[in-house]
């Protein structure tokens, strides 16, 4: 596998008031990734779950790359890979 070229997870969000919301590694004061902006045309509902996707990233591609690597060697998946995959799809989705 080869190294990965992004900040590593995991990823959160943090609201600023009126501009916007930043996401960082971590903590408010973890290192800045980016800033997503409500934009003209945006429900607040997108922008909402756009932050939420954006900040689920790396565990989403965390738990794909388990799901592939047993899929292609046809292996079963563990309760906790499950597990972990659903959380990233929950951060992802607000559920």
């Amino acid at each position: 596998m080869t190294q990965d070229k992004h900040t590593p997870g995991p990823w959160a969000a943090h609201d600023k008031a009126a501009y916007g919301t930043s996401i960082t590694n971590g903590s408010i004061t973890g290192q800045y990734i980016a800033d997503v902006q409500m934009y003209r045309g945006l429900t607040l509902d997108e922008y909402k779950a756009n932050v939420r996707l954006i900040a689920a990233a790396p565990d989403l591609l965390a738990s794909l790359r388990v799901f592939v690597e047993r899929a292609w060697s046809s292996c079963r998946f563990s309760d906790a890979e499950v597990a972990a995959a659903r959380a990233a799809i929950a951060k992802a989705t607000g559920a």
